[in-house]
């Protein structure tokens, strides 16, 4: 009798950690989506918030950029948590948001009025489409793919937040030593690193919470090194305080959604 009782209030505990942790998978979704909406609607109002107050064309083109990202991981996230959508399903419907701003580009002549070439648009715009496509078709390569998408955003997402002008040479920009311009640069890497660790975890069948905790961590960690053992927020004029603000509540949260089973 005894036994049976601990099992009854272990199975009560993991109960209750799956409820908090569901919640604040929810908590943490809704964080994200509103800070992607505003940064993806109003991309130079929100660098003006973070302590950049002349915002380039370029700066405004990587923030909006920046935006999408995290509004194509909120809106995976949103599906999971709010309409249990199967993970997979999620990720090619979430794409939408990173979709939009390489169509946006194209369209409105971004490349030409930054003197980039369209190319690296192209290709990322191709590459979300076929991914999705596989996925929202239940394709049999659908897992593949988007395991190998995953990987491929850790890559690119990391040489963006560690080497920006190498980065931005690779699709064919060259930027100056504008240190606002290589903050957002490090930003937007972050970002996909963020959003390819979620999508990759999701991938390998770790549970959505922990997944979501998991992908927290890279920014994080970026956020860290930002702020304390690099110039770069100090040179871009970054207000520091709302930065740290955003990193305590990541760590709390990160700390109860990786505490899922």
């Amino acid at each position: 009798q005894s036994y049976t009782k601990k099992v009854k209030n272990d199975t009560k505990m993991l109960e209750r950690i799956d409820g908090i942790s569901e919640s604040a998978a929810q908590v943490a979704t809704l964080l994200l989506l509103s800070q992607a909406t505003w940064q993806t609607l109003a991309p130079s109002k929100c660098v003006q918030t973070y302590g950049m107050a002349k915002v380039s064309p370029m700066m405004h083109f990587i923030s909006e950029g920046t935006g999408t990202v995290a509004l194509s991981w909120a809106i995976a996230a949103y599906l999971i948590f709010f309409r249990k959508f199967d993970p997979l399903a999620a990720i090619g419907l979430g794409l939408v948001g990173t979709i939009y701003h390489n169509a946006k580009a194209l369209v409105d002549g971004t490349p030409r009025t930054l003197d980039f070439p369209p190319a690296g648009q192209w290709i990322s715009l191709s590459i979300k489409l076929v991914v999705s496509f596989y996925i929202l078709t239940e394709s049999s390569y659908a897992l593949i793919f988007t395991k190998i998408f995953a990987l491929f955003g850790i890559l690119s997402g990391a040489k963006l937040a560690l080497s920006p002008q190498n980065a931005a040479r690779d699709w064919g920009s060259h930027i100056s030593s504008d240190p606002s311009v290589e903050c957002l640069i490090r930003v937007l890497g972050q970002n996909v690193v963020g959003f390819a660790v979620f999508i990759g975890c999701l991938a390998l069948e770790v549970s959505p919470t922990r997944a979501l905790g998991i992908s927290v961590l890279p920014s994080l960690l970026s956020n860290i090194h930002l702020s304390f053992l690099s110039a770069i927020y100090d040179r871009a004029g970054v207000n520091k305080d709302a930065i740290l603000a955003w990193m305590l509540t990541g760590v709390l949260l990160m700390g109860v959604l990786v505490a899922d089973k």
